[in-house]
């Protein structure tokens, strides 16, 4: 009974794993602990959080960060506020920026990269569109423009979505 929850502990830890992963871990946390005769002395859910690390997090769950980067980072195009001038892109950025950090704490420095191309994608093409369209928008809303500071935020922002994620990723320190 002792082993089944150490078992259990060490099954949360690695939460995010693929399942042949964590099943196979568990087994052989499992055989050793028989073999040995008692329930291993180390904490059960660093050891499964290391085996995250080790193992990395599932193709779906990666995917999940990857597919749900893409709208955050739509919504945090700054030129929305064009049209609406209420619109909170600036918190749209800050959450897929934290979401960029999700995915390379959880995923790695490749997941966080992917994560950040993914999230600055929209921004980038955001740019492009709206600088193309500027004289529609211009037709409606009288006097806005796009300076060449404009352009360098939203590029520089855009740039360090990726930038962050690959850095970030295997770099955070975990609490032990």
């Amino acid at each position: 009974m002792e082993l089944d929850a150490y078992l259990k502990q060490v099954r949360k830890g690695m939460r995010g794993v693929a399942k042949r992963h964590k099943n196979a871990f568990i087994e052989e946390v499992a055989a050793g602990a028989e073999y040995r005769g008692a329930v291993p002395a180390e904490d059960p859910r660093a050891l499964g959080r290391a085996m995250r690390q080790v193992h990395g997090i599932s193709m779906w769950l990666r995917m999940f960060f990857w597919i749900t980067a893409f709208p955050l980072g739509l919504l945090s195009v700054p030129f929305i506020e064009a049209w609406y001038p209420a619109f909170p892109a600036t918190v749209f950025l800050m959450l897929a920026t934290v979401w960029v950090l999700l995915a390379a704490y959880y995923g790695g420095r490749i997941s966080g990269l992917i994560t950040g191309i993914f999230a600055a994608l929209p921004r980038i093409i955001g740019l492009i569109l709206f600088s193309l369209g500027l004289d529609l928008v211009n037709s409606v809303f009288s006097g806005y423009e796009v300076t060449g500071g404009i352009l360098f935020a939203v590029l520089l922002t855009s740039a360090m979505l990726p930038l962050l994620g690959f850095l970030a990723g295997g770099r955070i320190r975990r609490p032990e």
